[in-house]
């Protein structure tokens, strides 16, 4: 048995069906749709829905209608709109006034003349411009050690000295000895006392000098070499130094005396202001700085270098005069130039010259500098040549001998020796020594033994020889070396230039 609901769902959907039949048949009208409306029974239920849905097909068809009368109704008469004008008021143009400026007086531009010189021949003056005066040199040698910039100068050596004065003694307890009371002093003091005392006795004092008198006492031969790291070396040579008393005479015994001590530093490392500034400062102990006595660098005539500025050049001699405007230089006005003379000319300049030899740097630090000597010249060998002979390079590692006995003309025979780092020293009685570098003390003697009989004899007696394996940052090259000439230096440095020359077989 079927519910109330379903009937009245089935009824609601026939109804509809005919709706939508009165809906589409209203909307679309044929034959089909005349025969169906005749088939359905008015009134009834199926007729009313099919009614309902005619008419609703019926407006929709009207509003169409009118829809198209409406569009072909706008298309026959369309609409026009018209702009409406604006118009613009009219305005008046202001009339300005018209303003005249006054006028300006005329401005005459005044003339300037440049004055006229009252003297037209006479050549206005170059302006004055002070030209930079050069930095003066200080006087003391320390300073020039410390505010000069020196590396251009060459190898670099100078003197120190610590002076003291001593005013007595006492016994120490502690060490059991008698330690003596010193006081600082100056060598200004010490050479005021010495001089004072040489013209009371007469004596000639333009010889003594602090240099000549520090240095009178000889060496000790103590070398040692120092290292203060980043290359900044030396080598120091220690000297006995000299003393007086108080009266100013030599000596040392009594209360109160005087004291000098004397080394020669040689810098070894860096020559730069900051490295001297470093080695001069290792120098002061317990607040005591030793004084400069002297200062010798090897290249003071480099332009970049402080001390001994050469003088300047004379000036250039003027162009000559020009040859005349018709001169004919291939026949009168110009000789011909006969470069065969010319060259002939220098040939025998040169044979002329006297080449100077190596000085060694000892001859500025030790005694034997000015006393004469002979500076031997070793070269290294070098092979053989075609006939066998040995061959030699450039003689450039020197022995300098003091109060050598002979004459150019000898005829002397030296041995060959190997170079190296064993130092011999042999001092002759007036404390002037003989230096070799030899490998080991074997070949130092060896080439000692064939010089020492060509010293003057009075030099020999009391002469010793000692000597040491020395520790160099770089050592010296071991090598064969065989002397080849000497030359003589009659008075040691104070002559660059060599008196003669001697040749070795």
């Amino acid at each position: 048995m079927r519910s109330g609901g379903d009937a009245l769902g089935r009824e609601l959907a026939y109804g509809l069906n005919w709706y939508f039949s009165g809906l589409l048949n209203g909307l679309f009208p044929n034959q089909e749709t005349a025969s169906l409306e005749e088939s359905i029974p008015f009134p009834s239920a199926e007729g009313g829905f099919y009614s309902r849905g005619k008419d609703d097909a019926n407006k929709v068809q009207d509003a169409i209608d009118n829809g198209k009368k409406i569009v072909d109704d706008l298309r026959e008469n369309p609409p026009r709109f018209e702009i409406p004008q604006i118009k613009i008021p009219k305005i008046e143009r202001i009339q300005i006034p018209e303003i005249k400026l006054p006028d300006l007086p005329e401005f005459e531009i005044p003339e300037f003349k440049i004055p006229e010189l009252q003297d037209k021949d006479k050549p206005i003056p170059d302006p004055k411009i002070d030209k930079p005066k050069p930095i003066p040199v200080s006087k003391s040698l320390e300073r020039q050690l410390r505010d000069l910039e020196l590396s251009e100068c060459g190898s670099i050596s100078f003197g120190i000295s610590y002076v003291t004065k001593r005013i007595g003694e006492y016994f120490d307890e502690k060490t059991r000895s008698f330690q003596q009371i010193e006081i600082p002093s100056s060598l200004d003091e010490v050479m005021s006392l010495h001089l004072a005392w040489a013209s009371k006795q007469e004596l000639d004092t333009s010889g003594i000098s602090t240099l000549a008198w520090l240095e009178s006492g000889g060496a000790t031969g103590s070398i040692y070499n120092e290292n203060l790291g980043n290359n900044v070396t030396y080598r120091a040579y220690q000297g006995i130094g000299n003393a007086i008393r108080a009266d100013g005479s030599p000596g040392i015994r009594g209360y109160p005396n005087y004291y000098a001590s004397q080394s020669i530093i040689e810098v070894t490392g860096l020559t730069t202001k900051t490295a001297i500034n470093s080695i001069l400062n290792s120098f002061t102990f317990n607040g005591r700085t030793p004084e400069v006595y002297r200062l010798d660098v090897s290249n003071s005539s480099n332009k970049n270098c402080p001390l001994g500025k050469p003088p300047p050049l004379p000036d250039p001699p003027p162009d000559p005069p020009p040859p005349d405007e018709d001169c004919d230089c291939m026949a009168k006005c110009c000789p011909d130039i006969d470069y065969r003379k010319i060259k002939a000319f220098i040939d025998e300049a040169i044979s002329k010259l006297d080449l100077v030899a190596a000085i060694p740097i000892s001859w500025q630090i030790r005694n034997e500098g000015n006393r004469p000597q002979l500076v031997i010249q070793c070269a290294e060998e070098n092979g053989v040549d075609k006939e066998g002979n040995k061959k030699y390079k450039s003689a450039k590692y020197p022995i300098s001998v003091p109060h050598w006995d002979g004459s150019p003309g000898d005829k002397i025979s030296l041995p060959s020796y190997i170079k190296g780092n064993y130092e011999g020293i042999y001092t002759l009685s007036d404390n002037s020594k003989v230096t070799i570098n030899a490998q080991n003390e074997i070949e130092c003697k060896r080439i000692l033994n064939a010089i020492k009989p060509h010293i003057s004899k009075k030099y020999l007696k009391d002469a010793y020889f000692k000597g040491g394996l020395i520790v160099r940052d770089e050592p010296i090259k071991e090598s064969r070396v065989k002397p080849r000439y000497g030359r003589y230096f009659k008075n040691g440095q104070k002559n660059n230039k060599p008196d003669w020359r001697v040749d070795f077989k």
